[in-house]
């Protein structure tokens, strides 16, 4: 059970930062433009790579793919093990990149995965 916790916490982790990139994508968009077409250009600069800050928004993709793939790791197989390594990863990488806040976020599913009953058994 504590296994399908941490998963549907990590599906809360990729929640939490696919917000970031809507509220970017669909937040004060210009006049006389659909929201999709503007997204789709917000999107294209952002990850354009001569604009400062395009790190920010790669590594946030990155971190929603790590995200997802733990869940995925978490729900369909039993690879509890190389779970826990991706989670702590990202957490060491996003605690140099994010607010505390989202470092949290990405680390919820860590107690449930690291009690002696999962670890035991993984």
């Amino acid at each position: 059970m504590e296994i399908k916790i941490a998963g549907a916490l990590s599906l809360v982790s990729a929640v939490a930062l696919l917000s970031i990139w809507l509220v970017m994508l669909f937040a004060a968009q210009p006049s006389g433009i659909s929201p999709f077409e503007a997204a789709i250009q917000q999107a294209a600069y952002s990850l354009s790579p001569s604009k400062s800050g395009t790190w920010f928004f790669v590594f946030s993709l990155v971190s929603i793919a790590a995200c997802l793939c733990t869940a995925a790791l978490l729900f369909f197989t039993r690879h509890v093990k190389a779970a826990i390594a991706i989670i702590a990863i990202h957490c060491l990488a996003g605690f140099f990149i994010y607010n505390f806040v989202l470092v949290l976020a990405i680390a919820l599913p860590l107690p449930f995965l690291l009690s002696k009953k999962v670890f035991a058994n993984a």
